[in-house]
């Protein structure tokens, strides 16, 4: 049995932003962005699926404003809804974020 797309639920605090420019012209910077999140605890996944200790959730610099109006930053404390693709998917990609009460 392969595993497909499947989603997972997960709150946890940002680790910190990594920047990938995905222009290779060098003219039209456009940025894909990975939340590296630390779990508060161990997600739920579906039988079969492996998640690393620190959580990849990759999202388009230009896509994040319209999925929350705050700023997200290293330290934040997040709940986030990404979709993974087979048992052991090294990134997830962002469908919902929401930053927690500091």
């Amino acid at each position: 049995m392969t595993l497909g797309d499947w989603d997972l639920a997960v709150a946890g605090t940002v680790v910190r932003i990594d920047r990938e420019n995905l222009d290779k012209s060098g003219r039209n910077p456009r940025y894909m962005l990975s939340l590296v999140i630390d779990p508060a605890r161990a997600p739920e996944v579906p039988a079969g699926a492996r998640l690393p200790d620190e959580l990849a959730v990759r999202v388009k610099s230009e896509d994040l404003p319209k999925l929350t109006r705050d700023d997200i930053a290293a330290g934040d404390a997040v709940e986030v809804t990404a979709r993974a693709h087979g048992p052991q998917p090294a990134t997830l990609r962002l469908t919902t974020i929401k930053r927690l009460a500091r």
